[in-house]
């Protein structure tokens, strides 16, 4: 469902993959995102990024949703990260 939200907003993320944390420790970077607890408290290595933040995102995982409610739990996080990192970004 990542696909088709971020192309609803005229971002393609098809050709995107999952890579494992592990590929990018001992980076610097500018800004690192956790999305859930778990990430926050088993991924030391965004330590050295210059901005890290944070967000508790409900988690996609929900065999209970239609795939129409899975469609808007996405677009609902989509729309609340961008609205997140453009306020960090700007501060």
């Amino acid at each position: 469902m990542a696909i088709p939200a971020m192309a609803n907003v005229g971002i393609d993320i098809s050709a995107h993959t999952s890579d494992h944390v592990h590929k990018y420790a001992g980076q610097n970077f500018d800004l690192a995102l956790t999305v859930c607890d778990s990430a926050r408290e088993k991924c030391p290595f965004f330590l050295r990024a210059r901005r890290p933040l944070h967000h508790n995102f409900e988690d996609p995982d929900r065999p209970d949703l239609s795939e129409g409610g899975l469609y808007a739990l996405f677009a609902r996080i989509r729309d609340f990260s961008r609205s997140l990192l453009s306020t960090e970004l700007k501060a």
